[in-house]
């Protein structure tokens, strides 16, 4: 069904509105667990205003046969209650949305994106009960327990928490001698690790093989004649051979496709050691702690910049200023796209002189800098600054420019004029958005290291 208020404003048009908005914006995509129950405030947003504004529409429609003697409010708090009913409602309302094309495509897209969040919400629940899990697993090891691998190492239990768990089972291993072990076998970002359970503890199997086994360049291959058996073969040299076999074909099939995606996106060693040194855990602690707090800033940083937008919007009395169209990447310092501060710098330079000759071409006073060493610096800075001469005019307390010439983009196309309050209060944010990333340029304690 659909509500309709006394616009003819549909309230399933203003749901896909809010839902698009919510999941489609830049802070949406790059902070997505922060909008993780956007389509639960949108729902209770709209359902609200629904209930509020039509009480004897209400009423009518709940005496509907289509809402099984549910009212329009307990509706809404049966999908609100379980995020897996918002892709069926919205299944539901666009079946029977007729006669709008641009209302059927706007929630169309709602159920994708419904759709996507799920998928979003699925894999991040999965990701934190491995880590749980992983956690278990550790809290279990035997706290003496420990394995040698290739190159002369130690694996200590303390190796598992750096890793990611990305699958885990029970495998036979076969052995010397054609004896089959029962063992846990760990899928981590690097490694495959083997363990044996003994009075509820963990503990490393202390074979003929090592209980653990890097995934860098690994060959994973089936065993002929065999549904339930693969072979492991390792990059060492010389190289050694891991037999398992699992509970079914489908199984051994399962952990051979996820060994051979994690072989493929395995890390180099020079960037993931298989042994950490304590030197180089506090060095990736203090990394990451540096990295969360840059992230901080980053998003501080961007707040700024929005609310000084709002700002100089209201205090200019101009329809809209809009932030640079770069200003989320400006100031990610951690991104090979980050412009240098050398070119930041010459930008806010630029933006300082377009506001003097904004300024000086509407005959406004500019203060004289009280560091200046010679008197004519000022004259010879603003050498080609346009005067108007009087030549500025007033509509309704907007001062345009006249005579001046006309203002172009980089790659030289013509630009609209626009008042002079306007142009002055954009150039004002393109300022402090320069301004702010070169801050972060400057001052990246990252890029010494």
């Amino acid at each position: 069904f659909t509500l309709r208020s006394n616009s003819s404003q549909t309230i399933t048009s203003g749901l896909s509105w809010v839902i698009v908005e919510a999941r489609s914006s830049d802070a949406a995509l790059h902070h997505s667990p922060s909008w993780s129950n956007s389509p639960y405030t949108a729902w209770r947003c709209v359902g609200s205003f629904g209930i509020k504004s039509h009480p004897s529409h209400n009423q009518r429609v709940s005496r509907g046969p289509l809402l099984r003697r549910h009212g329009i409010q307990e509706c809404i708090l049966l999908v609100t209650q379980r995020i897996t009913k918002y892709p069926v409602l919205i299944q539901r309302i666009l079946d029977n949305t007729k006669g709008s094309e641009e209302e059927a495509q706007s929630l169309a897209q709602s159920l994708s994106l419904i759709r996507d969040l799920l998928s979003s919400v699925d894999q991040q629940v999965a990701e934190l009960e491995r880590t749980q899990r992983l956690q278990e697993i550790r809290a279990r090891l035997d706290p003496r327990a420990q394995a040698e691998v290739r190159g002369g190492g130690v694996f200590r239990g303390g190796e598992l928490l750096r890793r990611t768990l990305l699958h885990e089972g029970t495998l036979l291993w076969k052995t010397q001698g054609s004896r089959l072990k029962d063992v846990q076998v760990l899928l981590m970002t690097d490694i495959l690790v083997f363990m044996q359970e003994k009075d509820q503890k963990y503990l490393f199997p202390c074979i003929d093989k090592p209980a653990v086994l890097s995934l860098k360049n690994l060959i994973v291959r089936d065993i002929a004649n065999q549904e339930r058996g693969m072979f492991l073969i390792s990059d060492s040299t010389p190289p050694e051979m891991y037999e398992l076999h699992g509970a079914s074909r489908d199984d051994r099939n399962n952990w051979m496709r996820l060994i051979q995606q994690t072989v493929s996106s395995c890390p180099s060693r020079e960037d993931f050691p298989l042994i950490e040194t304590e030197d180089k855990a506090l060095l990736r602690r203090l990394r990451a702690d540096i990295q969360q707090k840059d992230r901080e800033v980053l998003e501080l940083l961007q707040e700024r910049v929005t609310l000084f937008s709002d700002l100089a919007e209201v205090t200019g009395g101009c329809q809209e200023v809009t932030p640079p169209t770069n200003s989320r990447n400006i100031f990610r310092a951690d991104t090979p796209y980050a412009p240098q501060a050398e070119y930041l710098l010459t930008d806010a330079i630029s933006e300082v002189d377009r506001l003097s000759e904004l300024l000086l071409g509407s005959n406004i006073e500019l203060p004289k800098s009280n560091g200046s060493t010679n008197g004519t610096n000022d004259d010879q800075n603003h050498k080609g600054a346009p005067v108007s001469n009087g030549d500025s005019i007033s509509v309704n307390g907007t001062h345009e420019m006249k005579g001046s010439p006309a203002s172009k983009d980089r790659n030289g196309n013509q630009l609209q004029d626009r008042p002079l309050n306007e142009e002055v209060c954009q150039r004002l944010v393109n300022l402090s958005a320069h301004l702010h990333s070169l801050q972060v340029r400057l001052n990246d304690p990252l890029e010494s290291i």
